[in-house]
């Protein structure tokens, strides 16, 4: 019996190991941001700005009291050189908790961008607040269909800029036919 569980835990280990060695993963980039948000391409992602509630203890206002949260003058979107690859201004500004955008991965000319790292940036009337994303090419590995790789940071009581995958519904081709849904 012992020697039969011993055999089994090698063959588990030898070929959980080959499996990982499988799967794809980049070598660790030494260029990325301290903290972003990993999606894959061709994915949806919806761009907000929290500014974290505030909230008391009988009825002592935490430091994060904001009486009101920023106006939202634009958005866009940023290679780590600092080109710009999308953005939009809005027709008038909205408060920061009424903001939200939608970028589809897409250039200012329609086309996808390229995985990698990106800034996006939300410009309001307190200032510029930013939040790394890193696109993963979704046929590198299978670990990037669940968002392994990223790395959050967060602020209690700064307004931040929220990424989250856009809930609308996109069928994804094979990876041998293109990279990117229509």
């Amino acid at each position: 019996m012992n020697r039969g569980l011993l055999l089994s835990a090698v063959l588990v280990l030898t070929v959980g190991g080959w499996a990982w060695g499988q799967c794809g993963c980049p070598p660790v980039d030494v260029d990325a941001p301290e903290c972003y948000v990993s999606f894959q391409q061709c994915q949806k992602i919806e761009v907000g700005l929290r500014t974290h509630t505030p909230f008391s203890f009988l009825f002592i206002c935490s430091p994060c009291c904001r009486p009101a949260g920023p106006q939202v003058h634009s958005w866009r979107v940023e290679n780590l050189d600092g080109q710009l690859i999308y953005g939009e201004t809005l027709r008038d500004s909205v408060r920061a908790d009424s903001f939200s955008a939608v970028w589809d991965q897409r250039d200012g000319d329609g086309k996808y961008v390229s995985p990698g790292y990106y800034a996006v940036i939300v410009d309001t009337d307190e200032g510029e607040f930013v939040k790394h994303l890193r696109i993963v090419d979704r046929c590198q590995s299978f670990f990037s269909l669940f968002g392994f790789g990223s790395r959050c940071c967060s602020s209690r009581c700064e307004p931040e800029v929220t990424l989250e995958q856009y809930t609308e519904p996109c069928m994804p081709r094979p990876c041998t036919v293109s990279p990117c849904c229509p």
